[in-house]
């Protein structure tokens, strides 16, 4: 077998030189290059969306009209002047019922006299398919001293829905006036309606709406709630009882209702 020499030439100084301009230049054609067709950079950002409610005032199918006078099931005429109500404690679950966001402290006052005010629920991320939620206040907070709350707080002394004398909260209001005289109007000189729901743990009502948002995007969606007037009074022989305060059959039968009267669209 013929021996065979290897050389190894070892680079001289210029050669070194010339090798790192060649690199340097190498790299800085490159850099320019991806200067002239930037990668497109990718704009879509998960994050929390901010949810919140819409209430829409109903009679029926139609939008409430506070001027007008309203014949219930039992075809008694009135006009409904206050409705206020608590909606407590939302949370949201998926359409597999797993839960995406729950709000435990969150408490809204639903106020027809505010109309179709937006309020502010929280933030979520995920897939919405239902709100779950109360209607009136848990024992805890039912219970609770409303004067260490905010004046600006749903559940602050100032909004009249606290019984200081019982020691607990109004979960619903419905007030207006019927035609007492039986002339077919509802006027000044008509006898008024009053119920005020409260006095018990019990009245709480547990409901549910559906939701059916993809929250995952950021930005707001506003769920909008409509509240049947016409559910809400059913068939309350108003003039047979205008005035029912606590928890008696009246107070359980409205609350019912009102868990009936709230839907999506």
């Amino acid at each position: 077998m013929p021996f065979v020499r290897v050389c190894i030439v070892q680079p001289n100084q210029r050669m070194k030189k010339i090798l790192i301009t060649a690199v340097c230049l190498t790299l800085l054609a490159a850099n320019c290059k991806d200067d002239e067709n930037p990668v497109e950079e990718h704009t879509h950002v998960d994050g929390n969306t901010v949810v919140s409610a819409q209430f829409n005032w109903k009679w029926g199918l139609d939008a409430f009209d506070g001027t007008q006078t309203y014949t219930t099931a039992l075809n008694e005429k009135i006009k409904i002047e206050r409705v206020q109500f608590y909606l407590a404690q939302p949370y949201f679950s998926d359409d597999n019922d797993v839960l995406v966001e729950e709000f435990p402290a969150k408490y809204l006052l639903v106020d027809l006299a505010d109309g179709a005010l937006v309020q502010n629920i929280g933030e979520v991320n995920g897939h919405l398919h239902t709100m779950d939620f109360i209607l009136g206040l848990d024992s805890v907070t039912n219970h609770s001293d409303p004067a260490l709350v905010a004046a600006d707080h749903p559940l602050s002394i100032s909004n009249n829905m606290h019984w200081s004398w019982s020691q607990g909260y109004i979960f619903l209001k419905v007030e207006g006036k019927f035609d007492s005289d039986g002339d077919g109007v509802v006027e000044g000189t008509d006898d008024p309606f009053t119920y005020h729901c409260a006095g018990s743990d019990a009245l709480r009502r547990n409901a549910e709406v559906e939701v059916h948002h993809d929250a995952l995007t950021g930005g707001a969606y506003i769920i909008p709630m409509n509240v049947d007037l016409a559910a809400l009074i059913g068939s309350i022989a108003i003039q047979a009882e205008p005035s029912a305060q606590g928890a008696g059959p009246v107070n359980v039968q409205l609350m019912n209702n009102l868990r009936n009267a709230i839907s999506t669209p």
